[in-house]
């Protein structure tokens, strides 16, 4: 962003665009948005990010905006040599927003000659919107659903609904709404957290039906059905499977996958998709060590799921889950001084562990998987009640 506007909303959201588009692509590997967005602002040398994510090209580029014109540089770089394989300038009013994103998405799929399938091709040529003033709301959706706080949610949500106001048929607006209210829910920064899952699951619901090609729709309706409230294991795989199938870059969703197969009892099945996702997002969040971990303590491979666990525990301390699962690992390790000193963490978090309430709690559905856990539990002296 070299725009005066501290605000950088325009270029965060058109990048990230782009790299859904280009992740659509199943001749291309493309990194996620969030190792992506690492590189923001540090100017690095693309040798040592070709390096770094392990990719043969990177793209960059820079937004101005000054009213209602923008000036966009972009480049394709070859990291192997430094080299400029495509490279233009575009000064164009704002309104021209999807054009633009649209010619520079085309010369990039040019200059790599890769070969489009009939229905990749049909969707380079789609726009999300056919209005600006629906698109920047969107945008500005994003930007604050990125913060991830309440305030930032709250905002994003008004946003979302402000942007299908100007464009009820906005699909992917609602798939980011319907997100934003899961988020809500699973935070507890809504009022009623059920009543926002049901939100959530209308809205992605509705999404799917109006879009069945839209990725995002059928990450939003996974994420509903994920949620303890309204677990079915069938029905988010079934939704994240499709979201990969159109879109064979998505990170999250090879990840949240791997996710549920562990709640259902196909830990073998998993690890190959949360190896997926961190090999296409190599600066992952937190919670895929999680993920690695609870698959690996499923497989009774318990010491490397100590390591997981506790990656993920130094990225994010507070998260009970996290702990949890690392009392019930410690305890099939013989390691009952450490469990111990997890569950009385856990209580300085405000989770008093027993048998009881991890069961109240647990979204695994497996009866084997659900033995182990408790057994670890039970070997770590966690008390029934």
């Amino acid at each position: 962003n070299l725009s005066r506007d501290a605000e950088d909303y325009l270029a965060n959201g058109m990048t990230e665009d782009l790299i859904t588009d280009l992740a659509k692509i199943s001749g291309l590997t493309v990194i996620a948005r969030d190792s992506s967005f690492v590189y923001r602002g540090r100017n690095p040398d693309v040798r040592q990010v070709g390096k770094d994510l392990s990719v043969r090209y990177v793209v960059e580029g820079s937004v101005r905006r000054s009213g209602g014109r923008m000036r966009i540089n972009a480049q394709l770089i070859d990291v192997r040599t430094g080299a400029h394989i495509w490279a233009d300038r575009y000064d164009r009013s704002v309104k021209d927003v999807f054009e633009l994103q649209d010619d520079v998405l085309s010369k990039i799929i040019a200059a790599l000659q890769v070969e489009l399938t009939p229905s990749e091709a049909l969707q380079a040529k789609r726009n999300l919107t056919d209005s600006p003033e629906a698109y920047d709301a969107y945008l500005r959706g994003l930007q604050q659903a990125s913060f991830f706080t309440r305030t930032a949610n709250i905002e994003s949500i008004r946003q979302f609904e402000h942007a299908l106001e100007l464009d009820p048929s906005f699909v992917t607006a609602m798939a980011r709404l319907a997100t934003a209210h899961t988020v809500a829910a699973v935070n507890r920064w809504s009022d009623d957290p059920r009543q926002s899952l049901e939100t959530a699951r209308r809205l992605a619901e509705k999404a799917v039906k109006i879009d069945s090609t839209l990725p995002q729709a059928h990450w939003a309706l996974a994420r509903v059905y994920s949620r303890r409230e309204l677990f079915d294991g069938d029905r988010a795989i079934k939704s994240l499977r499709k979201a990969i199938a159109l879109d064979p870059n998505y990170a999250d969703a090879h990840a949240m996958l791997a996710n549920i197969l562990h709640f259902v009892g196909r830990s073998e099945e998993a690890l190959s998709n949360i190896e997926k996702a961190m090999r296409l997002n190599p600066h992952f969040p937190f919670w895929y060590h999680f993920v690695l971990g609870a698959n690996q303590f499923m497989l009774t491979h318990y010491k490397a799921s100590v390591e997981s666990f506790t990656k993920s525990i130094s990225r994010n301390p507070t998260w009970q889950s996290n702990r949890i699962y690392l009392v019930a690992a410690y305890g099939h390790l013989g390691m009952i001084d450490e469990a111990e000193w997890e569950i009385e963490e856990l209580r300085t978090l405000g989770f008093d562990l027993s048998i009881s309430n991890w069961k109240a709690r647990s979204q695994i559905q497996d009866p084997s998987y659900r033995a182990r856990m408790l057994e670890g539990l039970r070997k770590a002296g966690v008390p029934n009640s």
